[in-house]
């Protein structure tokens, strides 16, 4: 696996094939070598894998966060916030300055866009901004068969499978 000075030492000799041994790193690291070395923010951002990069930028500063967004090629931002989890989405417009944040929004899809400006509709600080509509809901009638099935088709696709909401069959 590479390391931090590997990691260094591959931007600065632009051998950007071997960005793809990046995705063998955490987010975390990522964000680790971002916050400390912003002179190559902007290049590992644009080599990592969308769904990696947006793992590991909700780890950085909001200070990096905002450099590596405004550098990125359009094409590259939509792609990171898109892959972004809907409320990391949130939180990350929130701290931007509105004209700004219009502009952010134009390069979301149809679907990421309404979901985040339903979530910036609710009130600063209140638990609408934080939570995430991405998760799975079960009803009280199914089987773990069922329940199983569900996980399997739409887990994927949440952020979280440490809660399982459970409604009755009317819905919420």
């Amino acid at each position: 696996m590479l390391n931090l000075n590997d990691i260094k030492n591959l931007l600065q000799h632009n051998k950007i094939t071997d960005f793809v041994k990046l995705n063998k790193l955490t987010p975390r690291d990522i964000a680790e070598f971002t916050n400390r070395h912003t002179q190559w923010a902007v290049k590992l951002f644009q080599h990592l894998d969308p769904k990696h990069a947006a793992k590991a930028f909700k780890f950085l500063r909001k200070s990096k966060q905002e450099i590596i967004i405004k550098a990125l090629p359009e094409e590259k931002a939509a792609e990171l916030l898109n892959a972004m989890q809907p409320d990391d989405r949130t939180a990350f417009l929130e701290e931007l300055p509105g004209n700004y944040v219009k502009e952010l929004l134009k390069v979301l899809t149809p679907e990421r866009r309404a979901e985040t400006l339903e979530l910036l509709g609710y009130e600063e600080g209140s638990v609408g901004r934080l939570m995430t509509p991405d998760y799975v809901s079960i009803k009280t009638n199914e089987t773990c068969q069922d329940v199983l099935g569900v996980i399997r088709k739409r887990g994927q696709a949440t952020e979280t499978l440490n809660w399982l909401f459970v409604v009755d069959e009317k819905g919420f």
